[in-house]
């Protein structure tokens, strides 16, 4: 359950990280350009955390294989977001 609970949180914060994306396209034209640099790294900061959490999830799930697949799913298209 904590896992799921862990899984819903992540997904919660990926949401989030990816509204605040828009936001900043939005407004990126009438920003200064260190602000902009902030927000990236603030950004890539964020999406490593939930990067981090991520890859925990299948060994506190006693490696399940399922889990373990889901996770490996997501972490390449988090890695493309940070090259970004």
């Amino acid at each position: 359950m904590e896992q799921l609970k862990t899984l819903a949180q992540s997904q919660e914060q990926l949401s989030s990280l990816r509204a605040e994306v828009f936001r900043t396209l939005a407004l990126i034209a009438s920003m200064e350009e260190d602000k902009v640099k902030a927000v990236r790294t603030d950004l890539a900061r964020q999406v490593k955390a939930v990067q981090q959490v991520l890859e925990q999830v299948p060994a506190q799930n006693g490696n399940d294989a399922e889990v373990t697949q889901l996770v490996a799913a997501v972490l390449p298209p988090l890695q493309q977001y940070l090259a970004r």
